[in-house]
C-alpha cells in the first residue's frame, strides 16, 4: 500500500508539472493570446504561426488542463447519460449500451465526453443529482421510460 501511495504521489507531481501555455508561447515566440488562439483553433492566427505553436505543443507534450478550461469557459464539455438504477447490471441490458455507444461516438466527434450516471430512489429532486447540482456537466440525456417524472427536474 505504501508503494502504491508513493507511486500516486510521483504521478500526481508529474501532472502538476505539466507544460503551461506560457512555456509554449515563449518557445514559439508568440504572445499568450496567440498561443491560446492557435491551440483552440480560433481565428486571427496566421497558418504558419498556428503550425509553429502546434509543433511546440506537440514537442513539449502539452495537454489541456481541463480544470482551468472549465474555470475560464464555464463549460465542462461533458454530457451526462442518465438511466434509472436497476437491479440488473447495465451491461447485460440489450438496449441502453447500444444507445450509449452511439451517443458517446457522436459526442466525441464534437469534442465532448460522456458521463454515465444512474438515477435512484434517493434522488428526490434535482438538488440531489450531483452531476447537475455540482455543475459537472453541460447537459443531461435522460435515457429510458423509467426516469422519475418531470416534477423531479423542476
Amino acid at each position: 500500500m505504501y508503494a502504491l501511495c508513493k507511486r500516486f504521489q510521483k504521478v500526481f507531481k508529474e501532472l502538476q508539472m505539466s507544460v503551461s501555455l506560457i512555456e509554449i508561447a515563449a518557445k514559439a515566440g508568440v504572445s499568450l493570446a496567440t498561443a491560446s488562439r492557435a491551440l483552440n483553433g480560433k481565428g486571427g492566427v496566421k497558418p504558419e504561426t498556428r503550425e509553429r505553436v502546434l509543433a511546440v505543443a506537440k514537442e513539449l507534450e502539452y495537454s489541456v488542463n481541463m480544470a482551468a478550461r472549465v474555470l475560464a469557459t464555464s463549460r465542462t464539455e461533458t454530457i451526462c447519460y442518465a438511466v434509472n438504477q436497476r437491479r440488473a447490471p447495465l451491461d447485460v441490458d440489450p438496449f441502453y449500451p447500444n444507445i450509449m455507444h452511439g451517443v458517446e461516438a457522436e459526442l466525441s466527434r464534437h469534442g465532448y465526453h460522456l458521463l454515465l450516471s444512474t438515477i435512484g430512489d434517493e434522488h428526490k429532486s434535482i438538488a440531489t443529482f450531483k452531476p447537475i447540482a455540482e455543475n459537472r456537466v453541460d447537459g443531461v440525456i435522460l435515457a429510458g421510460p423509467d426516469i422519475p417524472p418531470v416534477s423531479f427536474w423542476n
